[in-house]
């Protein structure tokens, strides 16, 4: 897989669909190491930016649990509808990310409406 071709505002690598790369993801994918699990998150929010403000502020959350690159994405006409899906090295750590009690605290404190739809995929 390619690599980051450009930055973020915050000076992170990016790819050219959006995903967001960590140094040290920037560096494993370069030396050709997968990611081995991937979390995605589906679900209805209140009001956009107010729920991205928050989703920022846990930053250092994913972090913890080793997330290596994250990306947002949205139903076309629709941003209140968000997608997320977040790279980790294990399928523990996605999993423990997932459990994280912060992370449902989060959720609710950003105004995510009705309940996520979260899954956990491990490559093949």
């Amino acid at each position: 897989m390619a690599g980051p071709t450009a930055v973020d505002k915050a000076g992170l690598p990016v790819d050219p669909v959006g995903t967001v790369w960590s140094p040290e993801a920037d560096r494993l994918r370069r030396q050709g190491v997968p990611m081995s699990a991937t979390l995605i998150v589906r679900h209805t929010v209140a009001d956009y930016a107010s729920w991205r403000k928050v989703y920022d502020e846990v930053e250092p959350l994913r972090a913890e649990h080793g997330c290596t690159a994250q990306r947002v994405m949205h139903v076309p006409g629709d941003p209140n509808d968000v997608a997320g899906t977040h790279d980790f090295p294990t399928l523990a750590q996605a999993q423990a990310f997932a459990d994280d009690p912060r992370l449902r605290a989060a959720m609710e404190r950003s105004g995510v409406t009705g309940t996520p739809r979260i899954e956990v995929f491990e490559d093949i």
